[in-house]
């Protein structure tokens, strides 16, 4: 988004609605605005009322700039076709923002019984609704809705998303469900999404359908179909990555083609590309904290070790906690278990400090668990 969509020309007449921000939420100086506005997701956008510091708009996920600005228009009382519709799904942004689902579901049913049969308003309605059915687990009915709906929107994130959504919840469905049989239908539908050139989608949007449609076909057994989609996933990134205007644009592919290269057996070719990134940004742990789960695959545990304590050294925030995850991997790996569950312990004292929650808070009992069981 900050890359390809923030700046773009399409955004100058919303530039004095709005006061701007980005939050780093790893950092500690963010924890009051993390604390109140809670997120799942990154990115998140959040449109907030100065007045009553409440939420308007709780949007997880990415967005071209002609429908960020559909978006926020409409979230700040823009042209609607419904107003009714409208009213529901501002409702349902905010009971998403409060954190309770099953209230944002019914406001944003609501919606969709309000909206045209078509267009933009009606793709943002389902695709809010659909990531509230998957978040909540009800994959029969997200996998029902997608089936409904992709068809009748219009080309752009939301319908990849619903699309996206659809192929989640039902592969998340047990393999003898009689309502997987459509599945075949939504993954025709998105492999015509990621090899059309002109779909109006991001490229990183476009990389994680591409992801999930191999991911969907090694579920069902179909791994000639899964390679050959993967090989086209990894020259798609690639392509991607030798067009990016700055190193910035390039890094935003690398846990991307990390996977790509995963899919296709070559995990060892995103080594290059990580050691550039890591020269290119010497203060970000990001780099080599990927280089050290890559190496660690890979068997080649000092190389991982030394990447990982550089990757630890740069670390802020509650993403320590997966550093020092990888960390405790690669010393188990190289048989040293107490070293392991001494860093393991050292992880759950940064999570209470930092009072972690939501899917760290997770991650936090997991390695708390490992630690116990050393």
């Amino acid at each position: 988004m900050k890359t390809s969509v923030f700046g773009d020309p399409a955004l100058a007449p919303l530039a004095a609605k709005f006061v701007w921000a980005a939050i780093d939420t790893e950092k500690k100086e963010s924890s009051a605005f993390v604390d109140k506005f809670a997120m799942q997701a990154w990115p998140t956008l959040w449109v907030i009322d100065p007045i009553t510091e409440k939420a308007i708009l709780k949007w997880p996920g990415s967005a071209t700039a002609a429908e960020l600005v559909t978006l926020l228009e409409a979230a700040t009382g823009g042209p609607s076709t419904s107003a009714e519709a409208t009213a529901a799904w501002i409702r349902g942004n905010r009971e998403v923002a409060e954190g309770h689902r099953d209230a944002a579901i019914t406001e944003y049913e609501a919606a969709l019984a309000h909206a045209s049969k078509s267009g933009a308003e009606r793709g943002r309605i389902v695709e809010a609704l659909a990531a509230q059915l998957e978040g909540g687990e009800c994959q029969a009915d997200c996998l029902g809705l997608s089936l409904r709906e992709w068809a009748s929107l219009p080309r752009g994130t939301s319908r990849l998303n619903v699309v996206l959504a659809g192929l989640v919840c039902g592969d998340a469905l047990e393999k003898e469900d009689a309502r997987r049989a459509d599945l075949p239908q939504l993954l025709g539908e998105a492999g015509r999404m990621v090899t059309e050139p002109g779909e109006p989608i991001l490229a990183d949007d476009r990389s994680s359908l591409f992801e999930e449609i191999v991911l969907a076909l090694r579920s069902a057994g179909n791994e000639v179909a899964a390679m050959d989609m993967a090989q086209r996933w990894r020259d798609f990134l690639e392509a991607e990555a030798t067009r990016a205007p700055t190193p910035a644009a390039r890094t935003v592919f690398d846990s991307h083609r990390m996977l790509a290269y995963e899919a296709v057996g070559q995990p060892a070719r995103a080594i290059p590309m990580l050691e550039q990134s890591e020269r290119d940004f010497p203060d970000d742990y990001n780099p080599p904290a990927r280089l050290a789960k890559v190496e660690l695959d890979a068997g080649r545990l000092d190389v991982a070790l030394a990447a990982i304590e550089r990757a630890e050294k740069r670390a802020y925030g509650p993403r320590t906690l997966r550093v020092l995850s990888i960390k405790a991997d690669i010393l188990m790996a190289m048989k040293k278990p107490d070293e392991a569950k001494a860093t393991l312990n050292r992880a759950v004292q940064v999570g209470e400090e930092l009072k972690v929650s939501g899917g760290y808070g997770q991650l936090m009992e997991r390695i708390r668990k490992r630690a116990a069981d050393l």
